[in-house]
């Protein structure tokens, strides 16, 4: 017996809509940001205040749009649904030029590649080594470690490094509250750069 086509091609569809009835629908996908951070008061410049070039801010690999959640020292995982809006490093890099600009210690600060090291005084280079949440103790908490360095451009003479590191307990345990979190070790990071680069002595080349 021989089945008709449109029996074949009805039975068909009715497999493909059944399956697609069936379907668990898409998860969506949340992502957070850290907020503009600027110093409490804006100075004036110095005369005497030098340029400042910001390099894109380096990430290490376990660092990246996926939220990072660590479980012991050497066990870590990723939201899939939970991410950053944009890369750590961006967003880094973006906060210490914003806040560096608005500190009066510089005559003018320029950040990304869309300058020429000749035109600036000093140049600030970072590596977000960790950007994550600590599940390895109680209350989670935000973890955030950066290793900065300042040189001069005269002579590409170091005058400032330092890794510095800052944690904070979320309030409560939502990627939204880690966000929140992580913003208020951004800011102690920040504050603590200004604090030690206000003391630079520039090193004098050879």
């Amino acid at each position: 017996m021989k089945i008709p086509r449109t029996l074949i091609e009805a039975l068909t569809f009715l497999i493909f809509l059944t399956g697609c009835l069936h379907r668990n629908p898409p998860v969506p996908i949340h992502f957070y940001t850290l907020q503009e951070r600027k110093p409490a008061e804006e100075k004036p410049v110095k005369k005497s205040a030098p340029s400042l070039g910001i390099l894109p801010f380096q990430s290490a690999s376990s660092v990246e749009t996926r939220i990072l959640y660590r479980t012991s020292p050497v066990a870590l995982g990723y939201y899939e649904y939970e991410r950053w809006a944009e890369s750590p490093g961006e967003m880094m890099t973006r906060a210490f030029s914003e806040f560096m600009d608005a500190s009066g210690l510089f005559s003018s600060v320029s950040s990304g590649r869309n300058y020429s090291p000749a035109s600036v005084k000093w140049i600030l280079t970072g590596v977000v080594e960790r950007f994550e949440e600590d599940r390895s103790s109680s209350p989670p908490s935000a973890s955030l470690t950066v290793a900065l360095e300042i040189y001069q451009t005269n002579g590409n003479i170091p005058i400032w490094n330092k890794r510095l590191t800052a944690r904070e307990p979320l309030e409560r345990d939502t990627r939204e509250h880690l966000a929140v979190a992580m913003d208020k070790n951004l800011t102690r990071i920040l504050e603590e750069t200004l604090t030690a680069v206000s003391k630079i002595q520039p090193a004098e080349k050879d």
